[in-house]
């Protein structure tokens, strides 16, 4: 996500080219995607959205379902935090699957540093977790940039099949003249869940979360007698927390 000025133009005009071939928008700082496995479902409340020069290195990760452990009985009666950046299962985040397209990219800002991009509608990733007693709250951070668009979030409790919390986020942010994104975006706080097994899901809606490019850009097109392409609408999860 880090690019000059004099570059941007060049590199979004590739982009362009490379969307209208492709259902899978390869822009800037979002280039190398790895196709997911089917993720496993499982059959959930306050809810709280919205809450430098980034070093960028992006690393091609192939999506999965990833093991499950088992946890021992010392650590479901652990109290504390437990975090997650969707990089393998661990309890209490039991099981983590994407579906479809993403990359897991590197970058000095983001938890962990790095975090997990999905550019095409219909892109998901599922989390099984185990709340091992009552009182728990769980929250997904995200990072917000000018070539994002809107997700949406179901956490369901799969003892009562029940949803705890559902809704839709847009992870836009007009930062394309500074090129810094927004860290520790709150997409979404569930607190005071009850002890019991939960699936999260998280989805890329594909649509843009704005209504236009920027003027540098829409210029730059014009100049070249090229059509501007449909919107990004990328879509990326940093990490999740359990407190307990």
């Amino acid at each position: 996500m880090c690019l000059s000025k004099i570059s941007a133009a060049v590199i979004f005009i590739l982009a362009a080219i490379l969307l209208l071939a492709s259902p899978a928008f390869a822009a800037p700082g979002h280039r190398e995607m790895a196709r997911g496995n089917a993720g496993e479902r499982a059959g959930g409340g306050d809810v709280a959205a919205a809450t430098g020069d980034d070093q960028y290195n992006s690393e091609t990760a192939a999506g999965r379902v990833a093991g499950k452990g088992a946890p021992s009985a010392a650590m479901k009666a652990a109290a504390g935090t437990y975090v997650t950046d969707f990089e393998a299962a661990a309890y209490p985040f039991t099981s983590i699957a994407f579906e479809g397209l993403w990359c897991r990219e590197a970058y000095t800002g983001a938890h962990g540093g790095q975090l997990y991009t999905s550019a095409s509608g219909g892109d998901a990733l599922e989390v099984i977790v185990e709340v091992p007693r009552n009182g728990a709250k769980l929250t997904l951070y995200s990072a917000r940039y000018w070539q994002c668009g809107y997700c949406s979030y179901t956490l369901v409790n799969n003892g009562t099949g029940g949803v705890v919390i559902s809704g839709t986020v847009n992870l836009y942010y007009d930062n394309y003249d500074s090129n810094m994104p927004q860290w520790n975006y709150q997409v979404f706080k569930a607190a005071g869940l009850k002890r019991g097994t939960y699936t999260l899901r998280v989805e890329n809606l594909g649509r843009p979360g704005t209504d236009r490019w920027p003027q540098e850009i829409l210029e730059y097109f014009e100049q070249q007698g090229i059509e501007p392409p449909p919107l990004p609408h990328l879509v990326n999860v940093d990490y999740l927390e359990l407190k307990v």
